[in-house]
Order: structure tokens, then C-alpha cells, then sequence
């Protein structure tokens, strides 16, 4: 519709580079756009003192330039006085127990790095979904 839009308003002369505009307009969106509002969210609705559960690109994307702290991101933006290793190794094993549903091992780990919440990528299963918000439920509550 707005390319439809563009052709009928903008002059032959200039309707190539104006199509070239909103076309590049909807590129940018599509990458910037769930990064730019996950981030706004996360800003909105979380404490600064609140540690999340993500992957690195979500780390290092989104929540992190949000002030945010997570269990393990990259070795080259952690705290140097901290066991990289051991974060990374309790963040491999919690991602792997959610995959696993398995609670037991999930929530000592958890709790002992203050997960408060859990980014999980976008092709996990409905069950993994519902594991993630109850353990959640669990240990805010």
C-alpha cells in the first residue's frame, strides 16, 4: 500500500529513489524493530538489579545496553575478578536443563546466580515455554 502510495503522489522524476527510501525504510525496520522494543521493555518492566538468563546476542544486543546483568555473556565484556568459566559452564548446564525440563537442576543454579528472568529464543517448544514461567513463578514468588 505505500509503495502504492509513493507512486501516486511522488513525481515520475523522483519516484525511484522514494520507493528506494520506504524500501529501505522496512529493512531497517524489520532488523532494528523486535531488538528496539525488547529493549524498551526490558528498560520499562525490569529492576536494574534484576539478573536474566539469555543467549549472547540477546546479552549483548539488548540487555546488557540496558543496564541489565546477566549469568554469562561474552568472555571479552565480563567482569574480570569474576569465574568466567564457572558462569558460562552453570548458564550451558540451565539452558540444557530447560531443554530437558528438569527443574532440579535448573533451580539450585538459578537461584544461586539470582535468575530473575529467562530470554529463551523463539524456536523453543510451548512446554519449555510453560517450565520457563513457572520456575520463574517459582523463585520470584
Amino acid at each position: 500500500l505505500s509503495l502504492a502510495i509513493v507512486a501516486d503522489v511522488v513525481p515520475p522524476e523522483r519516484r525511484g529513489r522514494a520507493m528506494g527510501v520506504v524500501m529501505a525504510a522496512f529493512s531497517i525496520a524489520s532488523v532494528l524493530g523486535i531488538p528496539a522494543g525488547l529493549y524498551a521493555w526490558v528498560v520499562s518492566a525490569t529492576a536494574p538489579g534484576d539478573v536474566f538468563l539469555c543467549t549472547d546476542a540477546e546479552s549483548l544486543f539488548v540487555i546488557c545496553p540496558a543496564g541489565r546483568k546477566v549469568v554469562a555473556t561474552n568472555r571479552y565484556f565480563s567482569n574480570p575478578f569474576v569465574d568466567w568459566a564457572r558462569r558460562d559452564a552453570d548458564r550451558n548446564a540451565m539452558f540444557d536443563a530447560l531443554s530437558r525440563s528438569d527443574s532440579a537442576v535448573f533451580a539450585p543454579l538459578a537461584s544461586r546466580h539470582g535468575v530473575s528472568w529467562i530470554v529463551v529464543p523463539n524456536g523453543l517448544n510451548d512446554d519449555l515455554r510453560r517450565l520457563a514461567v513457572r520456575l520463574h513463578e517459582q523463585a520470584s514468588g
